[in-house]
């Protein structure tokens, strides 16, 4: 008999094609369908628990809104913000958000009775959240834990080229949320825009720069400092951004410094890989994920040399070997990162 494994995100799970939504923090859209079909292949029915948000979820995934019969719950933990948390001063009743709701009442009615994965992608569970529920398993997506109890469950993918390396325009890109990376913007981007723009090469930005919200009040004096040298641009559904990095001629995974020292590496380390486009990993990352030779590193000339003079003018068929270079080290470096080793540590901490 087939096992039923329960999933709770605050997101979506769609064919890459099928993404359409764009004004959502959800930074799983990559990982997750990978996840839900490499279970699937072995077996385990995955049914998603949480509000249905997409409009084309994969054919893969079940949903249920009540509390189904179910072997064991994977969640992928929420934490209180000002949208989904009825206490917090900034929060509005009409833009409320179920996610944590949800969440609480299924953590509370299959707790002790199932088996609980917690997967904390945010490093937001706090020693309260543990306490509540001592029977869980709490896994982070880092190589480093600061509290032992953690286990780990990193960041996936398939590892496959989805869009041919093209001839790129002159853009140097980053895709993604502002979320704490003022230390990696000013460092990697708005130290040599300036410079690039002088070789031709623009500097932009793709995400929710230009959306201002409560919980960074400082985000639209820093836009308006760093709009003198990079072109800030609204978010994207998630195959434009995908193309977008496609025709760019790299970019640098900025991250959180927690996330460096940790070693949490987001699905964007990933997303590059997919859009055919070399990418380099910052000096304060502590694994040089795609091999040394792509760790960026130094003084802005350092920076500056890495992106122009290694990359520029590089032919479709250079940049192609460059990525399947990067992906070759992955597997050697952290073969983990791998989506068809997770079915396998699921099933273990689970005890299948």
């Amino acid at each position: 008999m087939n096992k039923k494994l329960g999933f709770a995100y605050w997101g979506f799970c769609e064919e890459y094609e099928d993404s359409a939504i764009v004004e959502t923090p959800d930074g799983g859209r990559f990982t997750r369908p990978l996840f839900v079909k490499e279970m699937t292949r072995h077996g385990i029915k995955v049914i998603a628990l949480q509000q249905k948000r997409e409009t084309k979820p994969i054919k893969e995934l079940d949903f249920s809104s009540y509390y189904p019969d179910i072997d064991a719950l994977f969640v992928e933990w929420r934490w209180p913000t000002w949208k989904n948390d009825s206490s917090n001063p900034n929060h509005k009743s009409e833009t409320h958000e179920t996610d944590l709701d949800r969440q609480t009442a299924l953590m509370n009615y299959y707790h002790g009775k199932i088996p609980i994965i917690v997967w904390d992608t945010d490093l937001k569970v706090t020693d309260e959240d543990i306490k509540n529920y001592p029977q869980v398993t709490w896994l982070e997506p880092t190589i480093l834990h600061d509290r032992h109890f953690f286990g780990t469950l990193l960041y996936f993918s398939d590892l496959k080229i989805r869009m041919r390396p093209t001839n790129p325009d002159n853009r140097y890109i980053y895709v993604g949320s502002n979320y704490e990376r003022y230390w990696g913007v000013d460092k990697y981007y708005f130290s040599i825009a300036h410079e690039l723009r002088h070789k031709g090469i623009t500097t932009d930005f793709y995400g929710n720069w230009l959306n201002y919200s409560p919980e960074r009040p400082e985000q639209e004096e820093r836009v308006k400092y760093y709009s003198s040298r990079i072109n800030f641009h609204k978010r994207n559904a998630f195959l434009e951004g995908m193309q977008l990095i496609n025709k760019s001629i790299t970019t640098t995974h900025i991250v959180k410094k927690e996330y460096c020292r940790k070693g949490l590496i987001t699905p964007r380390f990933f997303e590059s890989i997919m859009a055919g486009t070399p990418a380099f990993i910052p000096e304060e990352f502590i694994v040089p994920l795609y091999g040394y030779d792509w760790v960026i590193r130094g003084t802005n000339i350092d920076i500056f040399d890495s992106i122009f003079w290694q990359l520029h003018g590089t032919s479709e068929v250079g940049r192609l070997k460059m990525v399947e270079e990067q992906i070759k080290n992955i597997r050697e470096i952290l073969p983990e990162c791998d989506v068809v080793n997770v079915p396998d540590k699921i099933k273990k901490i689970l005890g299948w």
